[in-house]
């Protein structure tokens, strides 16, 4: 991770259960090839936070390498994930986080 270093999940008040998302939009968002794109649209609505969390998660590569309990639990994470629902629920929470994110990519 490079382009968004600065950006710390821990400093926007969600709680641990709740910070894997965070660190999904963020493992996505710097590695994006549009990720201002990607965010102009999560602020605008909740469909379009919606498709940023999708397109997170279809981004993860879970790989052979690592750990059988980390294979585990990310793809539990991943299946259990309802970016419908995330979105829903955490649209308003996230945008100062996007805000961040975004400062950050320009």
């Amino acid at each position: 991770m490079e382009r968004l270093d600065k950006i710390d999940i821990d400093n926007y008040g969600f709680s641990t259960k709740e910070l894997p998302i965070l660190a999904l939009m963020k493992l996505y968002l710097d590695a994006a090839d549009q990720p201002v794109e990607d965010i102009d649209r999560a602020l605008d609505s909740k469909e379009g936070l919606t498709d940023l969390i999708t397109n997170a998660k279809a981004a993860v590569k879970i790989h052979r390498g690592y750990d059988e309990g980390i294979k585990y639990l990310m793809a539990v994470f991943l299946q259990k994930a309802d970016e419908v629902a995330i979105a829903d629920r955490y649209w308003e929470a996230l945008k100062s986080f996007l805000v961040d994110c975004r400062k950050e990519l320009e």
